[in-house]
């Protein structure tokens, strides 16, 4: 039988195995059966890709700061007979613990917003459209990758919903036959 391994697709400070990392954020954010299985399975179909950001406390803990629901998926990949390597991670300097705290608060907000005109140019450049079948291993807020009908925007700052033209790709208030 083929050996089921971890394939690590990123660069970091160093490595590490993931019996060396500890959970720091506790129960700060939590993770969905859905979207569990979502980042699993994009994990053995992608490979790990993207290192795992890491301060370490005055006892010489590894405490995680950004990556801890992957590392629960990898954890639980291993149950599943997958071998682990040693994945790659990034050293955050911290003061003390309260820094570290604050500097893993900064990790969780969501400063930037995808936006259905942006995602829709991203995904459709011509030779290089995104497979609907990869799409629904994502979960980007705000936004339905599940839908290929009329998109609804977010209410404008006007009060107005635009919604998506399905001929011509832009979005409208009025004036415009919509498809549905």
């Amino acid at each position: 039988m083929e050996e089921k391994i971890i394939k690590v697709r990123c660069k970091g400070a160093d490595l590490c195995t993931i019996d060396t990392l500890s959970q720091f954020q506790g129960n700060l954010k939590s993770l969905s059966e859905v979207n569990y299985s979502k980042l699993h399975d994009l994990i053995i179909t992608k490979g790990f890709d993207s290192p795992i950001q890491i301060w370490i406390d005055p006892e010489g803990k590894k405490q995680i700061l950004d990556g801890t629901q992957r590392l629960r998926v990898l954890l639980k990949l291993q149950e599943e007979g997958y071998a682990i390597p040693a994945i790659p991670v990034d050293y955050i300097e911290a003061d003390n613990k309260k820094d570290a705290k604050e500097r893993l608060l900064t990790k969780v907000s969501i400063y930037g917003r995808v936006d259905e005109e942006g995602l829709y140019e991203y995904n459709n450049e011509i030779g290089f459209e995104i497979e609907t079948s990869f799409s629904e291993l994502l979960d980007i807020p705000g936004i339905d990758l599940t839908v290929d009908d009329v998109q609804v925007k977010p209410e404008e700052p006007g009060g107005e919903k635009k919604e998506e033209c399905q001929e011509c790709k832009s979005y409208h208030n009025e004036g415009h036959v919509l498809t549905n």
